[in-house]
């Protein structure tokens, strides 16, 4: 079997993967998914590569988020993970 390789890679996250407890800020919700602290961890591993060319976010509704609370805890996410990129 041929291995295959990459000189980098992209990392999407689309946040209706995080369980609906967690996020409810979600046009489509399905029962299960991960937990925010499970993404955060996988982002970091990913990072740990070295080879990340650039990141996005998407799926969030803040009409399904009143109060903030999940768009505050993304935030806090992101500011997690890539806080320790910094050179």
């Amino acid at each position: 079997m041929q291995q295959l390789s990459a000189d980098g890679f992209w990392i999407h996250l689309d946040t209706d993967v995080i369980r609906d407890d967690e996020n409810p800020a979600v046009d489509y919700r399905i029962p299960g998914g991960l937990c925010i602290s499970c993404c955060e961890r996988l982002i970091d591993a990913l990072l740990a590569s070295r080879r990340i060319t650039g990141l996005s976010v998407s799926i969030y509704n803040p009409k399904l988020d009143p109060d903030r609370k999940v768009g505050k805890r993304l935030a806090m996410l992101l500011k997690n993970v890539l806080s320790k990129l910094v050179v």
